[in-house]
Order: C-alpha cells, then structure tokens, then sequence
C-alpha cells in the first residue's frame, strides 16, 4: 500500500469513526453511566432560561431528553444524525425532530437559539465551513456544552492522542462560533462510573469516539494503573454566547 493509499484510508477510517456513535451508545452513555445530562438540564432550567429563545434548534440533538425536560414548552427543532423515535425518549408536541447531517440541513424558519450539548466534536472537522452554517442561522444565542479537559481527563487526552491513531474527542475549538461573544459560563462536574474497568474503557470509547476493540487491553491496564475505582469525574461548562451587536 502506497503511503498516499495509507492517508486516505486513515482520513476515511477518522470520518467513518467520527460519525459512528449509534443512539444505543448515546443511551448507554447518558442514562447508564454518566448522569450529566440531568445536571445540565437542572442548571439550564434554574440559571439560563433566558438565554433560550424559541424557536430553539438542537444540533446534535441526540435522545432529546435536554429539549423535553428543559423547554417543552417552546418551539424547537431536534437535529440528529440518528433517526430517533419516541420509543427512545418522549417527544414535546412543540418539538419537531429531523433527522439529518447538520451541513445538509436546510431550514425553513430562523432560529433564535442554537444549543450544541456535547455534539460539537462531530461537526468540528472544519472551522470555516463549521463557522460559515453557524453564522447563517444568524441565531442571538449559542449555548455551547462541553467538556473542559483538565485533570483526569487531560490525562485521558493525552493517553489518546500518544496511543490511538483515529480519535474524535472533544476539545474547545479556537475562533468559534465566530462573530459572536462570551456572556456567561457555568461549570460543573458529572462523574462518569461503571462496575468494572472493561465497561469504563468502553465508555471513554465512546466519549472520545475510538475503537473498542483495538485499544480495550492497553486502555483497561491504563485505567487500573491510574485509577482507584472504575470512576471518574468529567470537568464541564455551558458557555452562553451572544451574537455581536446584539446586546
């Protein structure tokens, strides 16, 4: 195999990982083992109410348990690459899901309020082009979810990048969303705890969208070496920006 045969099967093994992550992984995640998804929703409801300004749309929107439990009651658009069903979750009746990639969707109404709750790292391959759809929303708000990478996950970062050939993590992306400016942060930390080394590492898998199965045994003899229990806190914020020239 030729060294540029070997580049593009690395770029299409990376894209095919990056857009690989099932609703059953995202369930699994969410409901199973990390609760950060219920804690998100308590700080949305109790401190940023204000900020979300129908009509919403949910990029990444995933099970839509973020949507139904913090604004049923406002008009949003749920967007997921999975196709989603109210077998998955309860669905608002002022709440429309769509499934599709977030570059091929098309709106046919302007939004308000764009949410992005840990999704950024699947449409984050291209700051332009990323930047560009944002920007054509032309929404006053962005809440942005995402991990802050600092202490045991740092440690997991750079374990990733030093082992794992195809990594999709989710990092802070500099000069986005352009045009627009930081009003507010709120931290917070979800632990993310399983029952056995195995499950952990599968988690992480998921979370830094990896493959399993070629990185199980040195990942688990990582964690073991590294860890007192299968469990570990994930540092968080929600960032709230605000379109320039909007305030």
């Amino acid at each position: 195999m030729t060294a540029q045969q070997i580049l593009i099967l690395s770029n299409y093994l990376s894209q095919s990982f990056r857009n690989n992550v099932s609703i059953l992984e995202v369930k699994n995640f969410k409901v199973k083992w990390c609760k950060e998804n219920s804690i998100i929703s308590e700080i949305m409801r109790s401190q940023l109410n204000d900020y979300l300004k129908a009509p919403i749309l949910d990029i990444g929107a995933g099970l839509g348990d973020i949507a139904f439990n913090v604004f049923p009651n406002k008009v949003a658009t749920l967007l997921d690459i999975n196709e989603v069903t109210v077998k998955d979750y309860p669905l608002s009746i002022n709440h429309t899901r769509i499934t599709s990639d977030f570059f091929d969707y098309k709106p046919n109404q302007k939004f308000n309020t764009l949410l992005i709750s840990h999704s950024l790292q699947f449409i984050d391959e291209d700051i332009y082009m990323l930047n560009s759809k944002i920007e054509k929303f032309d929404a006053k708000y962005i809440l942005l979810v995402i991990n802050d990478n600092f202490g045991f996950m740092k440690e997991l970062l750079n374990w990733v990048n030093e082992k794992v050939d195809s990594s999709n993590p989710e990092i802070d992306i500099e000069g986005f969303p352009h045009n627009y400016s930081l009003e507010k942060k709120i931290n917070f930390s979800a632990t993310l705890a399983c029952p056995t080394y195995e499950l952990l590492a599968e988690q992480i898998s998921y979370l830094m969208v990896v493959d399993y199965k070629t990185v199980k045994s040195e990942l688990v003899s990582f964690l073991k070496e590294r860890l007192k229990e299968p469990s570990f806190p994930i540092n968080q914020s929600i960032k709230v920006f605000i379109r320039n020239g909007n305030k």
